[in-house]
């Protein structure tokens, strides 16, 4: 409707400009002699050809940039409409959406993931909102149940050791580079340690990741059932009132010495995949209740 609109709006300009023009031709050769109406129509004609072309060019340009515009906004609300999102491979494709999604929580939280502090080192912002809608989950006085499943500390630690490996295995170099040395002089500066980073190590880096992991785990988790189980968690989710999820996943193998960080994440609302991953979940905490149970003596 707006397409037919603006089309018989610039036709009717078009032909509104083309008449005046048209009629002054016209006197123009009834007043002239026969042998020159020939040549002062066609020098009349041309410019009024040339607008009209314009024009027609015009209104082209016009109609199209608004299918576009429409096709745009129908692409967009398929995509919002589908109930299975990529979100991306990066930290700051997801991690401000999982926050997202866990403010929404009514009822339950069920978290899988090898680290409690996702992104705390690569994106503090995303870690940031996770850790709020968490904290008000379980101290907001909204009774919502807040399950949790990470990686124990050996799996962790290996976890962060593949993470860094390229930055581990140069570090003096990986450390001069300006971007690397912002970024870690604003981890230190966040997690409150106050070593210089002339004398920071990567064995300093990993031991604050231990630290960091374990504090998070006594206060923003406190009060969660939680487990702390020997897998490297590959299928990382975070699910909400088992209606709504997030689930992320690496191409590189577990155990590999080495990872690109890149973690290819989704979000759903589909029954079916959720309940599948909620059967992942049930499975990692089976086995965190296990690796808990102490045998009789």
């Amino acid at each position: 409707m707006q397409i037919r609109k603006s089309i018989i709006a610039i036709t009717v300009l078009a032909v509104a400009a083309l008449i005046p023009a048209a009629v002054f031709a016209q006197e123009e050769g009834e007043q002239a002699p026969v042998e020159q109406v020939d040549i002062k129509a066609r020098s009349e004609w041309v410019p009024l050809v040339s607008l009209t072309l314009t024009l027609a060019a015009l209104v082209f340009a016009l109609v199209q940039g608004i299918i576009a515009k429409q096709q745009a906004k129908e692409l967009a609300r398929i995509a919002n409409g589908l109930s299975t999102r990529y979100l991306g491979a990066k930290s700051t494709d997801y991690l401000l959406e999982i926050g997202k999604l866990l403010s929404n929580a009514q009822s339950e939280i069920l978290i899988a993931c090898p680290l409690p502090c996702p992104g705390s080192f690569s994106f503090y912002k995303g870690w940031l909102r996770i850790k709020n809608a968490v904290t008000t989950a379980l101290h907001g006085g909204s009774n919502i149940e807040v399950k949790c499943i990470f990686s124990n500390d050996d799996n962790r630690q290996h976890f962060n050791k593949r993470q860094f490996a390229k930055a581990i295995s140069n570090w003096e170099s990986w450390k001069s580079n300006p971007s690397n040395c912002s970024q870690l002089k604003r981890f230190l500066k966040e997690h409150g340690s106050d070593e210089s980073i002339e004398t920071f190590t990567a064995d300093s880096l990993l031991q604050l990741f231990d630290e960091v992991s374990h504090r998070e785990i006594d206060i923003t988790y406190r009060g969660a059932t939680l487990y702390q189980i020997d897998d490297q968690i590959p299928l990382r989710m975070w699910i909400v009132d088992k209606k709504e999820a997030i689930f992320s996943m690496t191409s590189t193998p577990a155990r590999a010495s080495h990872t690109d960080g890149a973690s290819h994440t989704f979000s759903t609302t589909d029954p079916s995949l959720i309940s599948a991953l909620k059967t992942i979940f049930d499975y990692y905490e089976n086995k965190g209740k296990s690796s808990e149970t102490t045998p009789d003596a």
